[in-house]
């Protein structure tokens, strides 16, 4: 298989592609339906084929490779599952996957596209670490329109605590979100809307006003202390340096009937150091809480079934 498109009647299509300006090649999966064309998904996007000489083939160990003109290595699928009569399936998910033979059980794919996303989460891709495996899935920007590499932000689950999704610049954290954000594509005129945006103001700064603090776009100045709190160093906030945060009036003796304010209409803070009990309620919750110095606040979280989180340490963000 070399530069042409492969295509299936469904919403994808896959092939050869140059990317802006570019004269690199790169092979991406795309939306067949959709103006302008958007690439949801690179596989060399670290290494370009430089001309237009390359070439897709499955190698009989179940291995996609792209080649050269000169039959280089220019990118493999490193499949480390033995394979039968190893064939590759672009599926009307976007899935390029690698299967033996006709055997299309998802849990048996030799190799699957939807573990390596670039910078776009299209419907039923993983997102998080997988505890067997280790494979950590999260998203990756571009360097630039014409350079697929890996960019300096990335959006991913940390397990630590409760999960959470968090964007980041390096190793910076910039934003915290517990919802996902997506884009959903108008089938009427074939382009696409903004459904949902994570980073909207500077409240979404990752930890803008510090510690037991919190932020309000609408108040000026933004930030304020928590009931029971003040800033930690008063003349940074009068320069709006909040980012040391604030301190507790009085010090807690958790032993002799200290007790929790209620705080509502906020996001739930950084969850990274806490910890959950699916089989406690919030009273059992809340007497746990008591008795541990270092625990800060607690809270109840309802979906499907009830949870009961119980946070230690700061309150942040």
């Amino acid at each position: 298989m070399g530069r042409p498109s492969f295509q299936l009647v469904g919403n994808f299509e896959l092939g050869f592609v140059h990317l802006g300006t570019s004269k690199n090649q790169y092979l991406g999966i795309w939306y067949k339906k959709v103006t302008p064309r958007t690439v949801v998904w690179v596989a060399n996007r670290e290494l370009p084929v430089t001309d237009s000489s390359g070439v897709l083939k499955v190698t009989d160990q179940g291995s996609l490779v792209i080649l050269n003109g000169s039959n280089g290595l220019i990118w493999s699928s490193n499949s480390s599952r033995s394979a039968r009569n190893p064939t590759a399936q672009l599926l009307d998910s976007g899935n390029l996957v690698i299967k033996s033979g006709n055997d299309s059980d998802p849990d048996n794919f030799l190799w699957q596209s939807f573990d390596y996303p670039g910078d776009t989460l299209l419907p039923g891709m993983k997102h998080g670490r997988n505890t067997v495996t280790g494979l950590d899935r999260y998203l990756s920007s571009w360097k630039s329109n014409d350079d697929p590499s890996k960019g300096d932000f990335t959006y991913g689950l940390d397990p630590s605590g409760c999960p959470q999704l968090f964007l980041r610049s390096g190793s910076t954290v910039i934003f915290r979100s517990g919802p996902w954000n997506a884009f959903d594509m108008d089938g009427r005129t074939k382009s696409w809307n903004v459904y949902s945006t994570a980073y909207k103001d500077d409240c979404d700064s990752y930890a803008l006003c510090g510690a037991y603090s919190t932020c309000n776009i609408h108040r000026s100045p933004r930030c304020g202390c928590m009931k029971g709190f003040v800033p930690k160093f008063p003349y940074q906030w009068d320069t709006m340096d909040w980012s040391n945060g604030c301190v507790r009036k009085t010090s807690l003796d958790c032993q002799k009937g200290d007790g929790f304010a209620k705080c509502s209409g906020v996001k739930l803070p950084d969850t990274r150091n806490s910890w959950f009990n699916e089989s406690m309620n919030l009273k059992e919750c809340a007497s746990l809480c008591l008795r541990n110095c270092s625990c800060s606040a607690y809270t109840i979280q309802i979906s499907k079934e009830e949870e009961v989180d119980a946070c230690s340490g700061l309150v942040i963000d």
